[in-house]
């Protein structure tokens, strides 16, 4: 598994996961080392992730009150919403036509490489398309685009 961030003007390191993610380690391992020091670093005000269970638990929750990490409320079911979604599609495309991977740690290496490539601009197209894509979900009363 990998976590990163994005936001209008750049984006995290490409964090990797081994074996199964929790709300302790994801507090521990990504949101106090990684999300939490980009966000002041970079002055980005509100947080968004999705409902999986370890970003929901109340460990997290406490996390993010206690470091005041705002988070933008996210509806139970919505992909058609997270710009990082279309992203790791974008990486996972490029990581196929540029890498041949035969184990993990070369689809590792080839995650970060991909990932260190990826334009500002692809990832300020799809911030810019949130306007567009939730109004199609209000449209659409919550169902599919």
């Amino acid at each position: 598994m990998v976590w990163a961030g994005i936001y209008h003007d750049g984006k995290t390191e490409l964090v990797t996961v081994p074996g199964n993610l929790n709300a302790q380690r994801y507090c521990d391992e990504i949101l106090e080392p990684v999300a939490l020091s980009f966000m002041q670093q970079h002055n980005v005000g509100i947080f968004q992730q999705d409902n999986a269970r370890p970003h929901t638990a109340r460990h997290t929750r406490g996390f993010l009150r206690r470091n005041n990490m705002q988070l933008l409320p996210w509806p139970a079911r919505s992909p058609d919403l997270s710009p990082i979604e279309h992203l790791w599609d974008h990486l996972g495309r490029r990581v196929r036509e540029n890498h041949d991977v035969d184990n993990v740690r070369d689809l590792e290496r080839a995650l970060r490489v991909e990932w260190a490539r990826i334009p500002l601009r692809v990832i300020r197209k799809l911030i810019c398309s949130m306007r567009r894509r939730c109004l199609a979900v209000l449209a659409c009363n919550g169902s599919h685009t």
